[in-house]
């Protein structure tokens, strides 16, 4: 908070948590990303807030939306911190890995955000 804040940056507390868990910790790569999305938001007029979006993007993560819709779709509430599988068919599932895919997400990217959370929800 105190670079953005020195560098004269708009940033939210949702925008700060979404640097710190892309970034696992490493304060270099929080920086990078920081300046990437603040290149990105002033380069409109006028200029768009930052967003957690923007970073999870700029850091090639799967923003939360898409890996919370996934898990919706597998039947797992993730607001819970316990996931509760629910029995449904198979194309709400099938429907929602065709829209990943044709967004350009890594599968071994989503893999690794399943197994190793950064949400509140757990596989």
């Amino acid at each position: 908070m105190q670079i953005a804040l020195s560098e004269q940056v708009q940033v939210t507390h949702e925008v700060i948590s979404a640097l710190v868990s892309t970034s696992a910790g490493d304060l270099r790569r929080s920086i990078t990303y920081l300046q990437s999305a603040s290149r990105l938001s002033s380069s409109t007029v006028p200029p768009t807030p930052i967003t957690p979006r923007d970073i999870q993007e700029i850091a090639g993560v799967v923003p939360d939306e898409v890996m919370d819709d996934l898990a919706s779709s597998l039947g797992i509430d993730p607001t819970l911190s316990s996931s509760k599988l629910e029995q449904q068919n198979f194309d709400p599932i099938r429907q929602q890995v065709k829209s990943i895919m044709r967004e350009g997400y890594s599968a071994a990217q989503v893999l690794s955000q399943v197994c190793f959370p950064t949400q509140a929800w757990v596989l």
